[in-house]
């Protein structure tokens, strides 16, 4: 009986760990987060990279296998500057930028009473305005990143 419990216990934490990872995963209400007259054919998308190395390289990883179009990953002071590599706010109009957030923990923890919750939301640069996050955030950035990515790319598929 207890044999049966612990397996039962160890295939429902498998499956709920494998479906975490976020590689699937999209988000709706695109219309509240995605700017209306984001095209990313026409633009180059930039997008604040994480604050860990393995992060960078996760976030860089996913970038590069499954984002088709035109996109830089770079430091939040080079995308709200507009100085530099860059100035043009018309060819890098957007950025996808990181928006932290405090949330209560879900367990009781004596060490922490609340824990940061990592979201992104579209910035942009040419008119200064941030939209709103997407409200999927995670302790772990790359978690939301990667439906973010694959938000965008369902919802602008590459022409072949």
């Amino acid at each position: 009986m207890k044999s049966n419990y612990l397996a039962c216990l160890l295939l429902m934490a498998v499956i709920i760990l494998s479906s975490c990872s976020g590689k699937r995963k999209i988000f709706g209400h695109t219309k509240r987060w995605i700017p209306a007259n984001f095209e990313p054919a026409n633009t180059v998308l930039l997008v604040e990279e994480l604050y860990t190395a393995k992060g960078q390289r996760l976030m860089r990883a996913y970038m590069a296998d499954k984002y088709p179009f035109r996109y830089e990953v770079t430091s939040n002071d080079s995308i709200t500057g507009k100085l530099g590599r860059y100035a043009d706010t018309k060819l890098y109009r957007y950025a996808l930028v990181i928006s932290t957030h405090e949330a209560q923990a879900a367990m009781p923890n004596p060490s922490s009473a609340s824990v940061t919750g990592f979201d992104f939301n579209f910035y942009d640069r040419d008119l200064g305005r941030h939209y709103p996050r997407t409200r999927k955030g995670s302790s772990f950035p790359i978690m939301t990143f990667r439906p973010v990515i694959n938000t965008i790319v369902k919802k602008f598929p590459k022409n072949s």
